[in-house]
């Protein structure tokens, strides 16, 4: 009540209902079911997209989740599964489920398979970046935390031999 519109689509909806309908019985036709289907897949995948624009990872994977479970081979769904995942900073599950996705692009439309390949690409080497940044972030923590235990030669700068198994 009270939104824009209701009143004349609820209208449409009624309007619509009975080609909806199996004639035999009160069910949705198996078309509408699957058409249906495939609506709330690209509308949970839709959703996603919106957490992941907002920032909000774990929302957007539970979207891509839902719509992954209504048709596990949407590659566009694992895309957005692939950037939530980037925002709760797992880059290798983000490259992964780009590995996956990539492998469910329909291979029948050439335009269609140049844009979805450039895509999973891109999410792909975001991912791949950030984690080559994160492990160069750690790399940098431990050199602080334990210092430059070895040089180039394998002895400590104080000038002992390392690896004699005396390091604790």
């Amino acid at each position: 009540k009270g939104l824009p519109g209701r009143s004349s689509t609820n209208r449409v909806i009624d309007a619509m209902a009975p080609g909806m309908m199996n004639n035999d019985s009160n069910k949705i036709s198996v078309e509408m079911e699957t058409e249906i289907n495939e609506l709330e897949v690209v509308l949970k995948t839709n959703i996603a997209n919106c957490y992941i624009k907002l920032g909000d990872g774990e929302k957007a994977i539970k979207n891509a989740n839902e719509a992954l479970a209504l048709n596990p081979s949407a590659w566009k769904s694992m895309i957005r599964l692939a950037e939530a995942t980037i925002l709760l900073k797992d880059y290798e599950k983000a490259i992964s489920i780009c590995d996956r996705a990539i492998q469910h692009v329909p291979i029948d439309d050439e335009m269609a398979l140049k844009n979805a390949t450039k895509t999973i690409k891109a999410v792909k080497q975001n991912a791949a970046a950030l984690l080559k940044v994160e492990v160069e972030k750690q790399r940098n923590s431990f050199k602080h935390i334990f210092g430059k235990s070895t040089t180039n030669t394998g002895k400590r700068s104080n000038g002992t031999p390392s690896g004699t198994g005396a390091e604790v």
